[in-house]
């Protein structure tokens, strides 16, 4: 396969390189961090073809638009059409590809983007009840050929070129070497909110939902229920600052950047979903949480909590369990093993129990066949998942749209890897949402519950609101 060796510069260089195409449609950073282990983004560009997914009234609409990739202009489609199955065509593509692509070759391009957490409606019937403020698609996967690989602890960048497909790659150099001889990389204006943050629950809502919660936990309906609260603000300047500024806050070691052209989606996102390679499934659930503390003893205090927790081991359980199931649906049989149960994991703002579930995929499913399986991720429903998908439905006001879908890639050699969008923001007509929540089981605590919301948030709506400071003190300064 051809490759072109591009310079590396230093951990920013994932940013670098990105700058040239921010604001190109269906653009995509997979974008990892330092204390991930193998430090690797991506860049996927000039998909060639893009395929969307709607839910409506009368029923899912399946679109695939045709773009011109070598091009790498806004106005490069050059056909749009209808199909009658979106999974039957990503695994069309799969099959189109794979046959060409050596095994363990790694991720060297393919199929992404983003699922979110209402494609599950195309999956299970589900009632409708919250409000829908956005009109935004279901799923939107691209097909990328000429992908860009960061290699952080190599210090190499690589730009391949699958097929030799029309000119793609040299596009994507020329568009390089124009954006860095411009010098162009301060052309967007400020990130900074203009409003307060508002939530869709006060505390007194969050707490009448909770005792629902509970009702149904002890009518035997459920046996968990993840409930969570979403949070709004209007905002001014380019989204792509603020992931910058967010992603070195948070350290999301499954974070990612998408331009939905008027939608970004912003995730930080600390949970793997479900990753593939050679054949072997593996899913990291994470459920039990701790807030971080600048105090050491405070925050190994902390650590101690968590660990012992007998509510949050439970809850964990439940969902390991629930999961285990899901693999089952592609796993060869008496092939899905638990090979971490009640994992201690430390991020910036919060300390997290994650478990791991593995298993063999069985002869004739795809690795998008285990990801659709078990869409959407159990951590972020709750047990039994279609009875707590009708719950979350019923009590939360607004639906959730990206946040708790995936971000995914599904590479050409039958690799994949996919997150939860928690820690995730979606911008829409210079509005920015994020959204937090948490299993509910018997034994929660309604108080301790509500703050856990506010605590996986602290390194987002704190840091943005303190960049709305910073910028008013700015503008303050020139106009004095």
């Amino acid at each position: 396969m051809p490759t072109h060796q591009l310079p590396y510069i230093d951990q920013k260089t994932a940013d670098y390189y990105f700058n040239a195409f921010v604001d190109q449609p269906y653009s995509l950073l997979l974008h990892s961090s330092q204390a991930s282990g193998h430090y690797v983004d991506w860049i996927l560009i000039a998909p060639e073809q893009v395929v969307t997914s709607k839910l409506h009234s009368d029923g899912p609409d399946h679109r695939v638009l045709h773009f011109d990739p070598a091009s790498l202009s806004v106005a490069r489609l050059m056909r749009e059409e209808t199909v009658p199955n979106v999974a039957s065509l990503i695994n069309q593509w799969l099959v189109n590809y794979q046959s060409m692509t050596p095994k363990a070759s790694g991720f060297t391009g393919g199929i992404a983007g983003a699922m979110a957490y209402d494609f599950g409606r195309q999956i299970e019937r589900l009632p409708e009840q919250a409000a829908t403020e956005l009109e935004l698609n279901d799923l939107c996967l691209g097909l990328y050929f000429c992908p860009i690989k960061i290699d952080h602890q190599q210090q190499q960048v690589t730009l391949y070129d699958n097929y030799q497909r029309a000119n793609t790659a040299a596009a994507i150099l020329q568009r390089i070497n124009e954006y860095t001889a411009a010098n162009r990389v301060s052309q967007w204006a400020p990130f900074h909110l203009t409003s307060s943050w508002m939530s869709n629950m006060d505390q007194d809502s969050y707490r009448e939902k909770f005792s629902q919660v509970q009702a149904y936990i002890h009518s035997g309906d459920c046996y968990q229920i993840n409930l969570a609260q979403r949070f709004k603000a209007h905002y001014a300047g380019h989204p792509w600052q603020a992931f910058q500024y967010l992603a070195q806050q948070n350290q999301g070691p499954f974070s990612a950047y998408f331009n939905l052209g008027d939608t970004q989606i912003l995730s930080l996102s600390p949970e793997r979903f479900i990753a593939v390679a050679d054949n072997h499934a593996i899913t990291q659930p994470i459920k039990g949480t701790q807030p971080r503390s600048d105090d050491p003893q405070q925050d190994e205090l902390n650590k101690q909590l968590l660990i012992n927790s007998e509510k949050d081991q439970a809850e964990n359980l439940m969902i390991v369990d629930l999961l285990r199931n899901d693999l089952s649906k592609t796993a060869a049989p008496g092939s899905v093993k638990v090979t971490e149960l009640f994992g201690l994991y430390s991020f910036p703002s919060v300390h997290h129990l994650i478990s791991t579930v593995e298993a063999t995929i069985a002869d004739g499913f795809s690795a998008f066949d285990v990801l659709y399986q078990s869409f959407p991720g159990g951590s972020i429903t709750g047990a039994p998942k279609v009875r707590a998908m009708e719950i979350i439905e019923e009590l939360e006001p607004h639906r959730r749209h990206f946040y708790c879908g995936s971000m995914v890639y599904l590479g050409f050699d039958g690799s994949m890897d996919s997150n939860i969008m928690i820690r995730t923001l979606i911008t829409d007509q210079n509005t920015i949402y994020t959204w937090a929540g948490g299993g509910l089981v018997a034994d929660s605590q309604c108080e301790l519950e509500y703050q856990e919301t506010f605590a996986k948030l602290s390194k987002i709506l704190d840091p943005l609101s303190k960049l709305n400071s910073t910028f008013d003190e700015q503008a303050n300064a020139t106009n004095s």
